[in-house]
């Protein structure tokens, strides 16, 4: 439990450093940019040909209702020097640009694509404007080609400036949305792993589909970053990674539900799960087949996500209400941001299919936070339940040993009115033998006769500790053990046959618990005395126990608490001593255990 612990602390502190190492990267990135060299201008006026006709136009700017393979013609004036550079954007449709007619740039023509990409990826790039020493101006041609996968194209605008300058405008508008998906990338790999690799007391499944969906919701978002796609340059790499991940985000969100609810709403959240995961392997298949391009079929996906978390959303606040679960009201806390983040998106979407992920990222680390809530919050949970486990399982133990010791005790009482009720019966023929030898004088006689029969009554072996025969019957199985492995032990118990407050099994745990430690502490001894003292007695409303045992002076302690020695590693709380304050506190008492030496001391006290 100890290695599982420094674990999760461990865990918990990489997470922490690497957000803090992400604003420092991102801190450090943003002094060490030249802002001498930083003077950069937009450019957001320009002429647009299409149909045959000339349109001003403001960039951006949205065209619909286009065909398919049209030509659409951007113009305009650059104003610059030598070593400027050219910043654009292209959303899914082939670019050319031209500088003074001169072809400088091409992009997502047929013959650069992948078959299966009925249009491009998105991209952003710049390229270096062909000044001469000391030209100022150029007049710039940029060609687009209308979709095949949708009926509108979004015209970006353009910067100019050197490429410092361009840097430093994707970091201010792009930079801190790409850091926190690389933040959120990495703490869902961490998830994952840690899932697999620890296993006790930890809620490794809604890790594990936290971990994965965490994941797939920041890649989508860093596959679409423009910071990203300008660092990365595979665009189609993160075309395909991040609109996959986009598809198939609600599976394992799904599953992280279907573990925290079990069998509860079953039935609706597996129909959903296949929804969500067919629907995406059919969108796959479609995209690698060229019939039905990702970006085409983005808004089916963007609509059934948000009908699966608004049905989830019916589904936890029900079962939230009326199981009245403390986690079920953690996981709603949870589900319904996500909800109210993919309405945001749903909003912004259908206003600008390409607006910037800047809010749906940080949405996603808020969820994030609210996410390592929930998991630490079951965490603790099933940390409790394990102990309670552990305590009962070891209270069970000491019930089993006395009553095995009960048994015994009866079965001794029995044996013993057997051989009496048999001596009963032959006495009469024993008394009339002793008088025929008597009559003929045989004193001699009589005296063998006499101790023959003495040796045939039983001897009475059960001990008589206390009068409480269950506790008795178990302090004589340890009276016994303990002689058995060589330990000297001392009994004196004052217990009631009747405790008004205290059942008979109770007392057999506190008992049990506190001889069975003992026996184990004098059997690690190697060398030196091996003994036990145990005392018990009433004093008022309280009945009191002591116990001196020796042991081999090696102790381990951990949150001021024992360590348990039945564990190498010592990486468990002390189960028997737990359970014993445990009873103690439950009947208005308390204890103490201490180490003086090689003699450890217990007490305890509770109200009988």
């Amino acid at each position: 439990m100890m290695k599982e612990k420094w674990t999760k602390r461990l865990f918990i502190g990489l997470i922490i450093a690497l957000f803090f190492v992400e604003l420092i990267l991102g801190f450090y990135g943003y002094q060490n940019i030249d802002f001498h060299k930083n003077h950069h201008h937009l450019i957001s006026n320009a002429q647009m040909y299409y149909r045959g006709k000339k349109h001003n136009v403001q960039l951006p700017y949205i065209l619909q209702d286009t065909d398919q393979d049209e030509k659409v013609i951007v113009t305009f004036t650059v104003h610059g020097k030598l070593g400027d550079m050219l910043l654009f954007k292209s959303n899914y449709s082939p670019i050319k640009i031209y500088a003074d007619k001169k072809l400088i740039y091409s992009y997502g023509s047929r013959d650069e694509r992948p078959p299966f990409m009925k249009d491009p990826a998105k991209l952003v790039n710049s390229v270096v404007l062909p000044f001469y020493a000391n030209q100022t101006q150029l007049q710039v041609r940029v060609e687009y080609q209308t979709l095949n996968g949708r009926d509108s194209l979004k015209l970006e605008h353009f910067f100019v400036g050197k490429r410092d300058a361009l840097a430093h405008y994707l970091a201010i508008h792009a930079g801190l949305s790409r850091g926190l998906s690389i933040y959120a990338l990495t703490v869902g790999i961490l998830l994952v792993v840690f899932s697999l690799f620890i296993k006790y007391n930890v809620p490794e499944k809604r890790i594990f589909y936290s971990g994965v969906f965490i994941f797939l919701m920041s890649l989508w978002q860093y596959g679409q970053n423009d910071l990203t796609l300008y660092i990365r340059q595979n665009m189609n790499l993160m075309y395909l990674l991040s609109y996959s991940a986009l598809f198939f985000f609600m599976v394992p969100f799904i599953s992280f539900m279907m573990v925290q609810f079990q069998e509860r709403g079953h039935d609706i959240l597996i129909t959903l799960k296949y929804i969500n995961a067919l629907s995406a392997i059919t969108a796959i298949i479609l995209q690698l087949l060229g019939i039905l391009s990702f970006h085409t079929i983005y808004y089916y996906f963007v609509i059934l996500e948000f009908l699966t978390l608004t049905f989830i959303v019916f589904v936890v606040i029900y079962y939230t209400f009326t199981d009245r679960r403390k986690d079920d009201g953690l996981f709603a806390l949870l589900t319904f941001n996500l909800w109210t983040f993919a309405v945001i998106d749903l909003v912004l979407r259908i206003y600008d299919p390409t607006y910037s992920l800047s809010l749906i990222t940080i949405g996603t680390n808020i969820i994030l936070v609210l996410l390592f809530l929930y998991l630490q919050h079951v965490s603790n949970n099933m940390i409790k339940d394990n102990q309670k486990a552990i305590s009962l399982a070891n209270d069970l133990h000491q019930l089993e040993i006395s009553i095995d010791a009960q048994r015994k005790h009866n079965d001794i009482l029995i044996a013993h009115e057997n051989e009496v009720r048999r001596q009963r019966h032959d006495l009469r023929h024993h008394i009339v033998s002793i008088k025929q030898l008597a009559d003929e004088g045989k004193i001699e006689e009589i005296q063998s006769y006499i101790n023959n029969l003495s040796q045939t009554i039983p001897s009475n072996n059960i001990k008589d500790f206390c009068d409480n025969q269950v506790a008795n019957a178990l302090l004589s199985y340890y009276y016994e053990e303990a002689h058995k492995n060589g330990i000297k032990i001392d009994i004196q118990v004052q217990i009631s046959s009747h405790n008004e407050h205290i059942a008979d099994n109770v007392i057999c745990i506190i008992i049990g618990n506190l001889l069975e430690n003992a026996m184990e502490a004098c059997q690690r001894i190697q060398n030196g005395d091996k003994y036990i003292i145990f005392k018990s007695m009433i004093q008022g409303q309280f009945l009191i126990f002591t116990m001196d045992n020796t042991f081999d002076g090696n102790i381990r302690m951990k949150d001021d608490r024992f360590v348990s020695a039945k564990v190498a590693d010592g990486s468990r709380i002390g189960i028997g001593l737990r359970s014993v304050m445990e009873i103690a506190h439950q009947y208005n008492g308390d204890g103490e255990f201490k180490a003086e030496g090689t003699i450890f001391h217990s007490s305890v006290y509770l109200e009988r």
